[in-house]
Protein backbone atom coordinates (compact mmCIF):
# COMPACT_ATOMS: atom_id res chain seq x y z
CA UNK A 1 0.00 0.00 0.00
CA UNK A 2 3.09 2.56 0.28
CA UNK A 3 3.74 4.86 2.99
CA UNK A 4 0.82 6.56 5.28
CA UNK A 5 0.35 9.67 4.07
CA UNK A 6 0.12 12.78 6.58
CA UNK A 7 -2.56 14.64 6.63
CA UNK A 8 -0.80 17.73 4.23
CA UNK A 9 -0.14 14.95 2.06
CA UNK A 10 -3.67 13.40 1.48
CA UNK A 11 -4.22 15.49 -1.49
CA UNK A 12 -6.00 15.58 -4.61
CA UNK A 13 -4.48 18.62 -7.00
CA UNK A 14 -7.79 20.24 -7.55
CA UNK A 15 -6.70 22.80 -10.09
CA UNK A 16 -5.44 25.89 -8.43
CA UNK A 17 -7.02 24.45 -5.06
CA UNK A 18 -6.27 21.63 -2.95
CA UNK A 19 -8.78 19.34 -1.51
CA UNK A 20 -7.53 17.41 1.69
CA UNK A 21 -8.65 13.78 1.44
CA UNK A 22 -8.72 13.27 5.01
CA UNK A 23 -10.62 16.15 5.74
CA UNK A 24 -12.89 16.30 2.86
CA UNK A 25 -13.97 12.21 4.00
CA UNK A 26 -14.25 13.30 7.55
CA UNK A 27 -16.82 15.65 7.22
CA UNK A 28 -18.89 14.31 4.48
CA UNK A 29 -19.88 10.43 6.33
CA UNK A 30 -22.28 9.13 3.73
CA UNK A 31 -20.77 9.51 0.09
CA UNK A 32 -22.69 8.52 -3.15
CA UNK A 33 -20.15 7.89 -6.32
CA UNK A 34 -21.98 8.60 -8.92
CA UNK A 35 -21.76 8.11 -13.34
CA UNK A 36 -21.84 6.19 -16.61
CA UNK A 37 -20.24 2.78 -16.12
CA UNK A 38 -16.44 2.32 -16.07
CA UNK A 39 -16.42 6.01 -15.81
CA UNK A 40 -13.88 6.02 -12.74
CA UNK A 41 -15.80 5.86 -9.99
CA UNK A 42 -13.68 2.59 -8.37
CA UNK A 43 -10.38 4.79 -9.00
CA UNK A 44 -12.16 7.34 -7.03
CA UNK A 45 -12.80 5.05 -4.18
CA UNK A 46 -9.62 3.30 -4.63
CA UNK A 47 -7.08 6.24 -4.25
CA UNK A 48 -9.63 7.84 -1.61
CA UNK A 49 -9.05 4.41 0.73
CA UNK A 50 -5.70 4.25 0.04
CA UNK A 51 -5.03 6.94 1.16
CA UNK A 52 -6.99 7.61 4.25
CA UNK A 53 -6.15 3.72 5.12
CA UNK A 54 -4.26 2.90 8.54
CA UNK A 55 -3.65 -0.43 10.04
CA UNK A 56 -6.38 0.34 12.20
CA UNK A 57 -9.30 1.00 9.95
CA UNK A 58 -11.20 -2.21 9.00
CA UNK A 59 -13.19 -1.92 5.24
CA UNK A 60 -16.63 -3.88 5.04
CA UNK A 61 -17.19 -4.16 1.17
CA UNK A 62 -20.98 -5.47 -0.12
CA UNK A 63 -20.11 -6.34 -3.02
CA UNK A 64 -22.78 -7.36 -6.25
CA UNK A 65 -20.76 -7.72 -9.44
CA UNK A 66 -17.34 -9.19 -8.52
CA UNK A 67 -16.10 -11.98 -6.68
CA UNK A 68 -14.33 -11.22 -3.52
CA UNK A 69 -10.44 -11.92 -5.09
CA UNK A 70 -11.68 -9.75 -8.72
CA UNK A 71 -12.96 -6.52 -6.33
CA UNK A 72 -9.74 -6.69 -4.13
CA UNK A 73 -7.70 -6.87 -7.08
CA UNK A 74 -9.37 -4.19 -8.94
CA UNK A 75 -8.98 -1.96 -5.73
CA UNK A 76 -5.78 -3.05 -4.81
CA UNK A 77 -3.86 -4.18 -7.55
CA UNK A 78 -0.75 -5.71 -6.49
CA UNK A 79 -0.08 -3.43 -3.43
CA UNK A 80 -3.05 -5.18 -1.10
CA UNK A 81 -1.35 -8.21 0.53
CA UNK A 82 -0.29 -5.69 3.71
CA UNK A 83 -4.21 -4.84 3.95
CA UNK A 84 -5.82 -8.13 3.73
CA UNK A 85 -6.38 -9.13 7.08
CA UNK A 86 -8.52 -5.55 7.18
CA UNK A 87 -10.77 -6.38 4.39
CA UNK A 88 -14.17 -8.15 4.84
CA UNK A 89 -16.71 -8.70 2.10
CA UNK A 90 -20.69 -9.91 1.85
CA UNK A 91 -20.72 -11.44 -1.33
CA UNK A 92 -23.71 -11.43 -3.42
CA UNK A 93 -21.97 -12.50 -6.17
CA UNK A 94 -20.49 -16.36 -5.84
CA UNK A 95 -22.60 -17.82 -3.69
CA UNK A 96 -22.97 -20.66 -6.26
CA UNK A 97 -19.76 -20.81 -7.91
CA UNK A 98 -17.06 -20.29 -5.08
CA UNK A 99 -16.05 -22.88 -2.39
CA UNK A 100 -18.04 -22.13 0.59
CA UNK A 101 -14.87 -23.31 3.15
CA UNK A 102 -13.56 -19.67 1.80
CA UNK A 103 -16.34 -18.09 4.36
CA UNK A 104 -13.79 -18.69 6.94
CA UNK A 105 -11.58 -16.14 5.63
CA UNK A 106 -13.70 -12.06 6.25
CA UNK A 107 -16.18 -13.35 3.72
CA UNK A 108 -19.75 -13.96 4.39
CA UNK A 109 -21.86 -14.79 1.43
CA UNK A 110 -25.48 -14.35 0.74
CA UNK A 111 -28.29 -15.61 -1.71
CA UNK A 112 -27.84 -13.03 -4.14
CA UNK A 113 -28.06 -9.01 -4.28
CA UNK A 114 -32.31 -9.15 -4.11
CA UNK A 115 -31.89 -11.01 -0.40
CA UNK A 116 -31.84 -7.56 1.78
CA UNK A 117 -32.47 -9.34 4.76
CA UNK A 118 -29.77 -11.88 4.34
CA UNK A 119 -27.56 -8.48 3.52
CA UNK A 120 -28.80 -6.50 6.57
CA UNK A 121 -27.86 -9.59 9.54
CA UNK A 122 -24.39 -10.20 7.21
CA UNK A 123 -23.88 -6.59 7.68
CA UNK A 124 -24.63 -6.90 11.75
CA UNK A 125 -22.72 -9.99 11.90
CA UNK A 126 -19.42 -8.44 10.63
CA UNK A 127 -19.95 -5.44 12.32
CA UNK A 128 -19.89 -6.82 15.25
CA UNK A 129 -17.17 -9.20 14.52
CA UNK A 130 -14.95 -6.48 13.46
CA UNK A 131 -15.90 -4.48 17.12
CA UNK A 132 -14.12 -7.40 18.79
CA UNK A 133 -11.23 -6.97 17.02
CA UNK A 134 -8.52 -4.23 17.36
CA UNK A 135 -9.89 -1.48 15.12
CA UNK A 136 -10.61 1.88 16.02
CA UNK A 137 -12.42 3.42 12.25
CA UNK A 138 -14.65 1.22 9.70
CA UNK A 139 -15.53 2.30 5.92
CA UNK A 140 -18.63 0.65 4.67
CA UNK A 141 -18.83 0.51 0.71
CA UNK A 142 -22.19 -0.80 -1.14
CA UNK A 143 -20.83 -1.91 -4.59
CA UNK A 144 -22.85 -1.49 -6.24
CA UNK A 145 -26.70 -0.19 -5.37
CA UNK A 146 -27.14 -0.07 -9.08
CA UNK A 147 -27.34 -4.39 -9.27
CA UNK A 148 -29.76 -4.42 -6.20
CA UNK A 149 -32.05 -1.80 -7.88
CA UNK A 150 -32.17 -4.10 -11.04
CA UNK A 151 -33.47 -6.67 -8.46
CA UNK A 152 -35.48 -4.86 -6.00
CA UNK A 153 -38.28 -2.21 -6.01
CA UNK A 154 -37.26 1.10 -5.66
CA UNK A 155 -39.47 1.48 -1.98
CA UNK A 156 -37.59 -1.41 -0.55
CA UNK A 157 -33.94 -0.91 -1.49
CA UNK A 158 -35.02 2.92 -0.36
CA UNK A 159 -36.61 1.64 3.33
CA UNK A 160 -33.36 -1.24 3.28
CA UNK A 161 -30.95 1.75 2.63
CA UNK A 162 -32.65 3.91 5.66
CA UNK A 163 -32.87 1.49 7.79
CA UNK A 164 -28.79 0.00 7.35
CA UNK A 165 -27.92 3.70 7.99
CA UNK A 166 -29.87 4.16 10.97
CA UNK A 167 -28.05 0.88 12.29
CA UNK A 168 -24.21 2.28 11.21
CA UNK A 169 -24.45 5.87 11.87
CA UNK A 170 -22.55 5.30 15.15
CA UNK A 171 -20.43 2.61 13.98
CA UNK A 172 -19.13 3.63 10.49
CA UNK A 173 -16.50 6.75 9.50
CA UNK A 174 -17.12 6.86 5.95
CA UNK A 175 -20.18 4.85 4.24
CA UNK A 176 -19.74 5.12 0.18
CA UNK A 177 -22.66 4.14 -2.34
CA UNK A 178 -21.21 3.75 -5.96
CA UNK A 179 -24.35 3.83 -8.67
CA UNK A 180 -24.44 3.56 -12.59
CA UNK A 181 -25.96 6.70 -14.22
CA UNK A 182 -27.93 6.15 -17.19
CA UNK A 183 -29.23 2.60 -15.77
CA UNK A 184 -32.17 3.87 -14.04
CA UNK A 185 -34.95 5.94 -14.07
CA UNK A 186 -34.57 9.30 -12.66
CA UNK A 187 -36.86 9.11 -9.57
CA UNK A 188 -34.31 5.91 -8.67
CA UNK A 189 -31.79 8.50 -9.04
CA UNK A 190 -32.98 11.26 -7.33
CA UNK A 191 -34.43 9.00 -3.97
CA UNK A 192 -31.10 7.44 -4.43
CA UNK A 193 -29.29 10.90 -4.09
CA UNK A 194 -31.49 12.44 -1.45
CA UNK A 195 -29.98 9.23 1.19
CA UNK A 196 -26.69 11.01 1.09
CA UNK A 197 -24.68 13.67 2.26
CA UNK A 198 -22.67 14.04 -0.34
CA UNK A 199 -22.08 12.86 -4.09
CA UNK A 200 -18.90 12.61 -6.40
CA UNK A 201 -19.65 12.62 -10.10
CA UNK A 202 -17.12 10.80 -11.94
CA UNK A 203 -17.39 10.89 -16.17
CA UNK A 204 -14.20 9.76 -18.73
CA UNK A 205 -13.67 10.77 -22.30
CA UNK A 206 -11.62 9.07 -24.12
CA UNK A 207 -8.39 6.94 -21.65
CA UNK A 208 -8.82 10.17 -19.75
CA UNK A 209 -11.03 10.76 -16.08
CA UNK A 210 -12.95 13.66 -14.83
CA UNK A 211 -14.58 14.15 -11.39
CA UNK A 212 -17.03 16.67 -9.39
CA UNK A 213 -18.27 17.07 -6.33
CA UNK A 214 -21.87 18.13 -5.60
CA UNK A 215 -22.07 21.94 -5.45
CA UNK A 216 -23.21 24.76 -7.01
CA UNK A 217 -19.67 26.33 -8.66
CA UNK A 218 -17.89 23.07 -8.87
CA UNK A 219 -15.80 22.29 -12.17
CA UNK A 220 -14.83 19.07 -13.41
CA UNK A 221 -11.42 18.20 -13.24
CA UNK A 222 -9.20 16.05 -14.55
CA UNK A 223 -7.86 12.83 -12.57
CA UNK A 224 -4.34 13.08 -12.88
CA UNK A 225 -1.93 10.24 -13.36
CA UNK A 226 -0.39 9.92 -9.69
CA UNK A 227 -3.93 9.82 -8.61
CA UNK A 228 -5.03 6.56 -10.18
CA UNK A 229 -4.80 3.13 -8.37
Amino acid sequence: MGKILTTQEKVIKHGSKDIVIHDFFEKRKCILLFGPPFSGKHNILSRSIKESLTKKTAMLFIITDLSPDEHFKLLFNKNGSSVRSQINYIDCYSNHTADPEDDKQRIRRVTGPAALSEISIAISERIDAIKNEDFDSLVIVFDSLSTILLYVALPDVTRFLQAILRKIKDTATNIFFLMEEGMHDENSDVSIKHLVEHIIFTKKTGNTIYFKTSGKDNQWTKLSIDQAP
